[in-house]
């Protein structure tokens, strides 16, 4: 005795007793087309599966597959460290279609399946943020982590730590982004001597200021006089430093992009 249940494109479950073993019964489920219910039963191996947890991870990731078809290139660009380049060619093609097409809606299923498999939820969380930030303000998502290791680096290097310019280099090297650490060291100690110099720039400023606030207090009309007219110059611009936070923000997106993808 057999029967089979079709439906759609619900697993196919066929049912059998073999001619040898009549008490046994053989249960044989044939796969189906690629549904997001199957996926998140994959992927929470030995949890029961939740129905609202299923909808709300594909409305998570369909906003998210929208929002970034509708990007401009600086705007994807600045989450592209957060997606693998299939994943953004692949976001490419969809952007390229009309929203109208059928095409369109097939290509964008198929990205959500890309970012499920290939990414992690720390990555869909930034691409979340993105998403509300380029919706909310329309401006280029910055990671938090590449804003952190760039000023942990900036720090570093202007500070003389050994350490973090072994590290700055070496991502140097292995990003082939054509940086020379011959260039980062040299940026980072004329970085450095320009900080000691505001330092001490800063700290005759303020000793002026604060002298010239007592003189005030004592006789409001000192304030006229020629002396007190000429201050002690403010802080000077560090082109060094400008320059060194321009070489480091690449290097700074190449490694935390390194860490995702590990």
């Amino acid at each position: 005795m057999a029967f089979r249940l079709l439906g759609g494109n619900s697993k196919l479950l066929q049912f059998s007793s073999a001619r040898h073993a009549p008490s046994r019964s053989v249960l044989v489920a044939a796969s189906s087309d690629y549904s997001f219910a199957t996926s998140v039963e994959d992927r929470r191996r030995g949890e029961r599966p939740n129905r609202n947890d299923m909808k709300n991870e594909e409305r998570r990731l369909s906003k998210v597959v929208r929002a970034l078809t509708l990007m401009t290139s600086s705007q994807l660009e600045g989450v592209s460290h957060l997606m693998s380049n299939t994943i953004i060619e692949s976001v490419g093609v969809a952007a390229r279609l009309k929203g109208t097409n059928q095409g369109r809606r097939r290509q964008e299923a198929w990205v959500m399946k890309q970012i499920r498999d290939q990414t992690d939820e720390a990555s869909l969380e930034k691409l979340l943020d993105a998403v509300d930030f380029s919706e909310k303000i329309g401006g280029i998502f910055v990671d938090p982590d590449i804003l952190n290791l760039t000023e942990l680096w900036r720090e570093g290097l202007v500070s003389n730590d050994k350490v973090v310019m072994d590290e700055v280099c070496q991502a140097a090297v292995s990003s082939n982004l054509g940086v020379e650490p011959q260039r980062i060291r040299a940026l980072a100690r004329k970085a450095e001597e320009g900080v000691k110099e505001n330092s001490v720039l800063m700290q005759q400023y303020s000793e002026s200021m604060a002298a010239e606030a007592r003189a005030v207090e004592e006789d409001p009309d000192s304030i006229l006089t020629p002396a007190l007219k000429v201050r002690v110059q403010g802080p000077k611009p560090n082109p060094a430093l400008r320059e060194l936070n321009k070489i480091l923000k690449p290097l700074a997106e190449y490694t935390v992009k390194l860490r995702y993808s590990s």
